[in-house]
């Protein structure tokens, strides 16, 4: 999959080895130095270890407390911490959707690493390991579709705003964008080749949600194919995000 969204171009450009000393350079620039700029923080190899621990939940709900635990941080220290990082773009907290109709939507965010090539980088994997099914493919696949997308928008005619939906249930929508005037779009994102009926289920269950405000939903795969679903669902390829073709 070849889109500058994948990983920086600088990065792309190199091999494996030069890669993971560009990327480590750059963390270490960023944490190091900009953030410096930003607070007086010193404790930089706490920074550099909650970057990691986002990264392993990277396209995940995040939940502030289990990090905290995890890390041996105040609650407090990590809600900074994660704050400068979005602040410097290493990260991106992406909030829940819900209105009136969701009152068993979880409102806890979804955490992202703005870059996948940093994304796997952190992971200690690459775009080949990654790939393979059952590993990390569905959520590093989520990271890069949730990040083209936040990426879209921001050049977009039609302004609007991306959530996710997760129902404690555990029903859930990995992308919502929610227009202006408030209609909505749900995407699931599918590291597979192929698509069932059953891949819209929690896509119907948002649209019940959305009631009138519903647009559509669709599934984006590893297919090269667009298929209809019904009553405005659909399959559509990845590679549309950027070819902007659905054969």
């Amino acid at each position: 999959m070849a889109c500058s969204g994948w990983g920086f171009p600088e990065a792309v450009r190199l091999t494996p080895r030069q890669r993971s000393l560009w990327f480590d350079d750059y963390v270490r620039t960023v944490i190091g130095r900009d953030v410096a700029d930003i607070t007086a923080i010193s404790r930089v190899r706490e920074m550099d270890r909650l970057l990691r621990a986002l990264a392993a939940r990277s396209a995940n709900v995040y939940v502030r407390d289990g990090i905290a635990v995890g890390l041996g941080l105040p609650a407090t220290t990590i809600l900074r911490y994660v704050t400068l990082l979005e602040t410097t773009y290493l990260v991106r907290t992406v909030p829940g959707w819900s209105n009136s109709r969701t009152s068993r939507a979880t409102r806890h965010p979804k955490i992202y690493i703005t870059d996948t090539g940093l994304l796997m980088h952190l992971l200690g994997t690459s775009a080949e390991a990654a790939a393979v099914p059952g590993g990390l493919s569905g959520p590093v696949l989520q990271n890069f579709v949730a990040m083209e997308i936040s990426r879209h928008l921001g050049w977009a005619e039609t302004r609007a705003s991306q959530f996710h939906f997760r129902t404690r249930d555990g029903a859930e929508v990995d992308i919502v964008l929610e227009s202006s005037s408030g209609a909505v779009v749900g995407i699931e994102v599918k590291a597979s080749s192929t698509v069932r009926s059953s891949d819209f289920g929690a896509l119907r269950l948002l649209a019940n949600k959305a009631a009138d405000r519903w647009r559509c939903g669709i599934v984006l795969y590893t297919g090269d194919t667009g298929i209809s679903f019904g009553a405005g669902m659909w399959a559509l390829p990845i590679s549309c995000l950027w070819t902007g073709i659905a054969n």
